[in-house]
């Protein structure tokens, strides 16, 4: 239950598992509750009969460092594109600007 209670400060739960044994191995069965209770979403083997929960956690961890460089990708490509857009507006803008110019002199001198 130590493990269930610490699960929402990551620090302690680290220190849990690093600094004692008894959370390191757990029954697939305490596993499966943990990940419940938690709602973690850790990796369990079905076909082992005890977890690492070290290695559960770190790919846990790992798993969600690559989730958010994806999104941070996927945000930089969307950022990317707004920009083009914006320079792109930007150039018209000042093709425009331009052409009044050309216009406005066009009607001075006529």
């Amino acid at each position: 239950m130590q493990f269930i209670k610490n699960s929402n400060d990551k620090k302690n739960l680290v220190e849990k598992l690093e600094n004692n044994k008894k959370y390191r191995k757990v029954t697939n069965l305490f596993a499966t509750l943990i990940n419940e209770a938690t709602g973690l979403n850790l990796k369990i083997n079905k076909e082992k009969e005890r977890i690492d929960m070290c290695q559960a956690v770190k790919d846990l961890i790992k798993d969600a460092v690559k989730e958010e460089k994806e999104k941070t990708k996927e945000a930089n490509k969307q950022i990317k594109a707004e920009k083009a857009k914006n320079k792109a507006a930007m150039l018209r803008i000042k093709e425009l600007e331009k052409m009044v110019k050309n216009l406005q002199a066009q009607l001075k001198t006529a």
